[in-house]
């Protein structure tokens, strides 16, 4: 592979799925087993590096080693600097476009887990696309649509929705979050939503009192220290999905000197418990 940080992993591939519009590309790990492929989608501000660390020891990684096929949605380490990725793209064309290759590879549907935001762009491409691509089952993490900080949304919303017409990526550092791949135009489009300000756009439909229909078997997990999207944010934005199987819970760390923040879900401290609820879900759901 071409980035240092991915010298240690020789079983991983670029797909020929091509995203290089947007800036991304699916990345998968070499693995020969029998399970459904999974399919991760970043947050907002997810560096490249979240789930392809320096080293062999990421989530996916992880997921890799219990006989699970990962395939990965990550930014180009070559930086483009207009792009006009925004958050329909996300929903409507880049997870739609990755489950279906995935499913055409493999020949079975993925399971998907959409971290964050991703979780949001995931439901999005479920509940409102008229023929949603194949998913074995799916599972949110840390997803809600309304803003547990309104003041920092408001903030935020008039300044990337000044940037957003240019189109252009953000380092995100200087706004006080991770250095991240994502465009002004994306950001400003997701923060308008969650600001509920937005009457229209591909989130419109997703926000509270709309009741959502999906055909694939729903896991929602939070976490009982995330303050970015608290339990109670989830758990609203769970109960107005109707699945034919749907299970909602709150993650708790067994060490208490170390909650589970928004940030830390997939953290080697607390990746242990966060795959054995997850194996046995899928393994449920195969």
């Amino acid at each position: 592979m071409a980035s240092r940080g991915e010298t240690t992993r020789p079983h991983l591939t670029r797909t020929t799925l091509n995203l290089t519009q947007w800036g991304l590309e699916l990345i998968t790990w070499k693995v020969a087993t029998q399970n459904p492929p999974i399919l991760l989608i970043p947050g907002h501000f997810c560096p490249r590096q979240f789930w392809l660390p320096t080293h062999r020891n990421g989530f996916a990684d992880a997921l890799a080693t219990l006989g699970f096929q990962p395939f990965v949605l990550a930014p180009t380490t070559k930086r483009t600097y207009r792009l006009s990725r925004k958050t329909s793209d996300w929903a409507f064309r880049i997870v739609p476009s990755a489950l279906n290759f995935i499913a055409e590879q493999s020949g079975m549907p993925p399971h998907a887990l959409g971290y964050s935001a991703g979780g949001a762009y995931l439901l999005a491409a479920q509940a409102l696309l008229t023929s949603p691509a194949p998913c074995r089952s799916m599972c949110l993490i840390g997803t809600q649509l309304e803003s547990a900080q309104p003041n920092e949304t408001r903030f935020a919303q008039g300044l990337l929705g000044t940037l957003g017409r240019l189109s252009i990526q953000l380092n995100g550092s200087w706004l006080g979050y991770p250095q991240s791949h994502n465009t002004a135009a994306e950001l400003s489009e997701y923060v308008d939503a969650k600001a509920q300000s937005a009457t229209k756009g591909p989130l419109a439909a997703l926000m509270k009192p709309n009741p959502l229909e999906i055909v694939t078997p729903l896991l929602s997990l939070s976490s009982d220290a995330d303050t970015v999207a608290p339990p109670h944010g989830c758990r609203e934005l769970f109960q107005r999905v109707n699945a034919p199987i749907k299970n909602f819970e709150i993650l708790r760390s067994k060490d208490e000197d170390h909650p589970i923040h928004h940030h830390s879900y997939f953290s080697s401290r607390h990746q242990a418990g966060l795959l054995e609820r997850l194996n046995a879900w899928m393994s449920a759901a195969r």
